[in-house]
Parts: C-alpha cells; structure tokens; sequence
C-alpha cells in the first residue's frame, strides 16, 4: 500500500518557508486515533516494541455527544530527533502500518519550534 505523505510535505514546507534549521534536534509530538481502548492498546505495545513511550487516553466527548456517540481514543508521544523529510517520511510510513494493522488512523505530527523566534510577519506569509 502507498503511503500519504502529503500533510509531511505540508508541514516540512511550511517549516522550509519559516527558516526553521531541520538538521538541529527537536521535540517532535505525533498522535493516533482509535475507535476503542483495545485497539488503542494493541498499537501503543507496538510503538513500546520500537522503544517510543506512547500514552493512551479516551478523547472526552462534548455533553451533548455523549446521548449518542462513543468517544475516541487517542495515542501520543514525543521523540527528540532531527526532523529531516527522510526521517519523518520514514516514520509516517511505519506508524500508518501500525494504525492501520489496529484498525485506527495515523494522526500525523508537530514540531516544536518556540525557540526559533518566528516573527509575526513570518507567520502572515504563510497565509
């Protein structure tokens, strides 16, 4: 199966536009989605197995949802590393095998980039 990479492209291009210097380490947070908890589960003991530290949580439903819907689970986690389009194609590839092998879907990621002082005026740019 191909892989979608299209919100990695987004994203790197918009960190490209930024100025943000790709090859320093960062934190980078990525998240998962599930219809339920076992599912969930399964793919957080397959993330453990690649040495991630994922956490599960249930996506609290608004008051008015709760009368007719299930909540969502959600799995998160964070890893330090450089944030190359090579590295993260590579993961977004991996992780949507996982979600898929567990019924769920690969969330994407975000980076932090609140130490590169973007300006406002950046910001606009991106429009």
């Amino acid at each position: 199966m191909m892989h979608d990479h299209d919100g990695d492209d987004q994203l790197l291009g918009m960190l490209r536009q930024l100025s943000i210097d790709l090859s320093k380490p960062r934190e980078v947070n990525f998240y998962f989605i599930f219809k339920n908890e076992p599912d969930a589960e399964r793919a957080a003991e397959l993330l453990r197995s690649f040495k991630f530290d994922p956490e599960v949580y249930k996506i609290p439903l608004p008051w008015w949802k709760k009368f007719f819907a299930k909540p969502d689970w959600c799995i998160t986690f964070t890893k330090h590393f450089e944030v190359s389009e090579t590295n993260i194609k590579q993961l977004t590839s991996e992780f949507q095998k996982i979600a898929e092998a567990c019924d769920g879907s690969y969330d994407g990621w975000e980076v932090n980039v609140a130490d590169d002082n973007i300006g406002e005026e950046q910001i606009k740019e991106l429009g």
